[in-house]
């Protein structure tokens, strides 16, 4: 018996038990859940979750964060943090979570060994046939403060939890663009700049969650039920950027209107947003691609409103582009 199945067959005593997840700052070490959980969205969720925490305590002067305790509708999940490994744990709403903390903090020890050993291989277990009740990915999450910049371009690291650089970037932009008559450039810098706000999303979801994470939840994101002819055979790439010129490709084929590409991207960004958002709530989610976003701004403000974008933009986004009230 290794030491993560020693580590579970402590939690399973405990009554409303539902599962766990190891993780460090790269990957899913250990999990042994059931198959109704996303573990993704929970390995995403409980990153951005931890992350922000940390930089908050750091900030008001309390030390690094030893444990988080989410509850949500249904479910409870703890979040314990080892320097760079995280233990997640999931249980019923009437499970005792001092009872669930005692053992976590029982087995601080064991995960200290782990984040000792050089190499450690992902376990994937099947959740033991007594745990029937099935468990429901909450809706809504509770917003995390917002913080200016900070998610993505902290002053000062916090150990343990680099910042991850993606291996993709916004491309050089101009000062300023101009709006252009002809409709075929105008369909042209309405598809240009679409592709940079989603290529924006992509980047800060990186930054914070990893690449492999903000791929899955990317993929999930996109309404292909609902937007049929632009996304049709559209994949999101190993770099977790949406592949745009399959996107333009269906555009031309379709022979679409600057305002049919507005209508059907607007459903795309607002389908992620809404999604992005359930996890990890719109605070964070904008902290995370403001200063993209706002480099977007400079770049296309203008025309983004003459063009009509701006009106279909999901309101938690357009947050980011309001002027402070004065």
């Amino acid at each position: 018996m290794d030491i993560f199945d020693e580590i579970y067959q402590d939690f399973e005593k405990i009554n409303g038990f539902n599962g766990m997840i190891i993780i460090d700052n790269q990957s899913i070490l250990y999990d042994r859940i059931t198959p109704r959980i996303d573990k993704t969205q929970i390995e995403s969720m409980a990153r951005v979750i931890n992350e922000s925490s940390q930089k908050l305590l750091k900030r008001t002067g309390q030390g690094r964060c030893k444990k988080i305790i989410l509850e949500f509708q249904k479910n409870n999940m703890i979040l314990l943090g080892i320097e760079e490994i995280h233990l997640i744990v999931i249980a019923d709403k009437g499970a005792k979570l001092g009872h669930i903390i005692l053992v976590s903090e029982k087995n601080r020890k064991k995960l200290h060994q782990i984040e000792k050993t050089p190499k450690i291989k992902k376990k994937a277990g099947e959740v033991p046939p007594k745990i029937k009740k099935e468990i429901t990915i909450p809706e809504e999450v509770k917003s995390l403060p917002e913080e200016e910049g900070e998610l993505t371009h902290p002053k000062e690291e916090v150990k343990g939890l680099p910042e991850i650089k993606p291996p993709i970037s916004l491309p050089r932009m101009e000062k300023e663009v101009k709006i252009p008559t002809n409709e075929k450039e105008k369909t042209r810098l309405t598809l240009e700049i679409y592709e940079n706000i989603l290529l924006a999303m992509s980047i800060g979801a990186s930054k914070i969650m990893g690449v492999a994470p903000a791929r899955g939840m990317l993929k999930k994101s996109l309404p292909y039920k609902e937007c049929p002819q632009i996304l049709e055979d559209v994949e999101v790439k190993a770099n977790a950027a949406i592949e745009f010129n399959t996107i333009k490709s269906n555009v031309e084929r379709s022979q679409y209107k600057p305002e049919d590409i507005i209508e059907d991207l607007n459903k795309i960004i607002w389908s992620i947003t809404e999604n992005y958002g359930r996890v990890m709530g719109y605070d964070a989610f904008r902290g995370m691609i403001r200063p993209e976003f706002k480099t977007i701004h400079e770049t296309y403000g203008k025309a983004m409103e003459k063009l009509g974008i701006i009106d279909g933009i999901h309101p938690e986004l357009k947050k980011i582009w309001e002027k402070p009230s004065s």
